[in-house]
């Protein structure tokens, strides 16, 4: 969702994180997850742009090493799915612990 609308995986985190995680501890546990990596990915495309806006023929590189990033995302997205199907909490290692 958030490829076609920008922000908007993150608003409605957030909003599920407000109305539902004081019910819940394991959707409260998996949308700070969830959170914390979308701000993760923020911060990461912010930094992608500015180099591929600065580095010139450099710039020939990101696209490739966006292309990996995009294939790390789909694959911790379907982990997260199958662990929280099971009622587990998937940690995300290279994600910034943003929402305590």
């Amino acid at each position: 969702m958030g490829l076609v609308v920008p922000f908007s995986s993150f608003i409605i985190l957030a909003l599920i994180y407000i109305r539902a995680g004081k019910y819940s501890s394991l959707i409260n546990r998996n949308i700070k997850e969830a959170l914390n990596f979308q701000i993760t990915l923020f911060l990461i495309s912010i930094i992608f742009v500015l180099a591929y806006l600065s580095l010139g023929l450099l710039a020939l590189v990101i696209p490739v090493i966006a292309f990996f990033i995009l294939i790390f995302v789909l694959f911790e997205i379907v982990v997260a799915i199958i662990k929280a199907s099971n009622g587990e909490t998937h940690h995300i290692k290279y994600s910034l612990k943003m929402i305590k």
